[in-house]
């Protein structure tokens, strides 16, 4: 639900393996201090947010095996404190967005099919 985006003190959430459908919502970009998000393995659609690149305290981001489509935003590079970006088993188009080539920070980066 999207008051879920009111938990400003939250570090982590795992909704993971719970047949979730829809969209991932926007409002958990203001999550602040959120330093896990784990959606792993839900029916989770339509695109990933671009505001989910306003989470700066992100180091592990796990959308695996849902059903997001589109391309992947170019805003989660720009989260610097990023290590880990697991994408892989969704139903993505085009290019990994070239401003990951500046991404330093990330020791795991799965966008496979």
């Amino acid at each position: 639900p999207n008051e879920i985006g009111t938990l400003s003190r939250l570090k982590t959430l795992d909704i993971s393996n719970n047949a979730l459908n829809g969209n991932l919502p926007a409002t958990l970009s203001n999550l602040s201090s959120l330093t896990l998000l784990n959606a792993e393995n839900n029916l989770l659609d339509n695109q990933i947010p671009q505001s989910l690149g306003r989470l700066r305290n992100l180091s592990v981001l796990i959308l695996s095996r849902n059903q997001f489509s589109g391309h992947i935003p170019s805003s989660i590079a720009n989260i610097s404190s990023l290590r880990q970006l697991d994408l892989s088993l969704n139903n993505f188009s085009g290019e990994i967005p070239v401003s990951f080539d500046s991404q330093r920070s990330l020791n795991l980066f799965n966008v496979s099919y």
